[in-house]
């Protein structure tokens, strides 16, 4: 949880001005949402490897502008995080510091 304690304190409780916009269609974005509470449920059972395919899954639903896209990515830095790896964590927290929500 540590890389992704970061990235949380920012974005939980911000005041969403941009809103989901971006969102290609609502068929993607109902797909979004829903892997990425699967994804969520997941990781609170401890399948961390599991949380990471349904958050990829979302991630590729949703555009990354948006305040969905950030949440479904801080998400997946801390499954890869407790999965070991590391390494995609931080390329993942990399990119979110240039996130504009």
């Amino acid at each position: 949880w540590g890389l992704a304690k970061i990235f949380f304190r920012g974005y939980i409780g911000r005041k969403r001005t941009l809103g989901d916009r971006a969102m290609a269609s609502d068929k993607n974005l109902e797909q979004a949402k829903q892997q990425y509470q699967a994804g969520r449920a997941a990781f609170e059972r401890g399948q961390y490897r599991q949380s990471i395919q349904y958050l990829e899954i979302a991630r590729k639903h949703v555009q990354q502008p948006s305040s969905l896209g950030g949440t479904v990515q801080i998400w997946l830095v801390t499954a890869y995080e407790a999965a070991g790896e590391r390494d995609k964590a931080l390329k993942l927290c990399q990119q979110l510091v240039r996130h504009p929500d």
